[in-house]
């Protein structure tokens, strides 16, 4: 991702409640969520799942950061064809 693009997510992020509910309100669990150190500096990581068996992650120096890269890393929805 880009740093415009990087920014531009940011922005559109909601602080994070209202991501967590978006993607909870499209099926994804939050199956993992871990503040941690990696040299000294603090970091967030967030695990989503489906029932589907499909997941995505976001990984950053703040919740916003991580919550934007799992965003951006969401598939698109395929619709069923008949």
């Amino acid at each position: 991702m880009t740093e415009a693009g990087r920014q531009a997510s940011l922005k559109e992020i909601r602080w994070p409640w209202d991501t967590i509910q978006s993607l909870r309100n499209d099926g994804w669990m939050v199956a993992v969520h871990n503040d941690y150190r990696l040299n000294g500096k603090t970091m967030t990581f967030w695990l989503f799942t489906r029932a589907d068996g499909r997941w995505i992650k976001g990984e950053g120096e703040t919740d916003a950061e991580a919550l934007a890269q799992a965003l951006a890393n969401r598939p698109a929805e395929v619709e069923p064809t008949s």
